[in-house]
């Protein structure tokens, strides 16, 4: 679930985050400040769009990190009914359920959020945008078929 969002689609939200936010941290060694100031500069993003971006990612990340934390606390609380003894199915379908609503409450305020981000980009530049998240998404199948190749795994045309 960390890896749910792409690239460019965290961007819409947080192209004008600072740097040092918490978001890339998170993420190790990914420069994703770097990556997003590029994405901007690519898809021309105004200061005003900038400044649009950032109130709106403020406004909704307190909300999205509630969302995100209910979900990590309802699948704890899955596993932990799944390793009860002796075991419940009635409990265990009850969590499995609980988390489900959270899970769906977490992505509708995510995409609410994206949605929002979107409408303050042009056509032209949501046209970038998805244009560059095709050609993210084709470069990552490359890159596990090159990976396949290299770990030995057996070539399908054979």
């Amino acid at each position: 679930m960390k890896r749910f969002v792409t690239a460019p689609l965290i961007l819409a939200v947080g192209l004008a985050a600072s740097p040092a936010s918490a978001q890339e941290r998170r993420h190790g060694n990914h420069d994703r400040g770097a990556m997003k100031q590029r994405i901007a500069e690519k898809i021309g993003l105004t200061d005003v769009q900038r400044t649009q971006l950032e109130q709106l990612r403020a406004a909704d990340s307190e909300g999205i990190k509630a969302a995100r934390q209910a979900v990590k606390e309802k699948r704890q609380a899955l596993e932990d009914a799944m390793m009860a003894d002796p075991p419940n199915q009635g409990a265990v379908d009850a969590r499995r359920a609980d988390l489900s609503q959270a899970h769906n409450e977490m992505v509708r305020q995510m995409t609410n959020s994206r949605m929002k981000a979107l409408q303050i980009l042009t056509p032209q530049q949501r046209e970038q945008l998805r244009q560059m998240r095709l050609e993210m998404r084709n470069r990552r199948g490359e890159k596990r078929g090159k990976f396949g190749e290299r770990s030995g795994a057996p070539d399908a045309t054979n």
